[in-house]
């Protein structure tokens, strides 16, 4: 493995590690997106590096994505296995709201 390739890996391991900690650490309802972005992302990665190394083009860029998305998909697959997230309290009514009206 390249340096390029290990640096890359352990880059997209940091980004996962970072969206999986803000995942604990905020309101489910506002970083789930994010979290599922993340996914999308790194499976969107791994299937560029794969069209890319299907058509030949073998170089350092396809090890880049490839290793970037491989280190980031890992992080945000095993991370919440050994870290597993809140469960979330439900919706809750925005600030300064009054109680809900009835309505006839």
């Amino acid at each position: 493995m390249t340096r390029l390739a290990l640096l890359l890996t352990v880059l997209g391991a940091i980004l996962g590690l970072f969206v999986v900690a803000l995942a604990h650490s905020g309101d489910g309802f506002e970083s789930g997106p994010l979290v599922f972005l993340a996914l999308i992302g790194a499976v969107l990665g791994l299937l560029t590096a794969g069209a890319l190394f299907l058509v030949g083009k073998r170089g350092s860029g396809m090890q880049g994505i490839a290793s970037f998305s491989v280190g980031m998909l890992l992080v945000l697959v095993i991370g919440p296995i050994i870290w597993p997230y809140p469960r979330s309290d439900g919706p809750r009514p925005i600030p300064g709201d009054s109680a809900p009206k009835e309505r006839k």
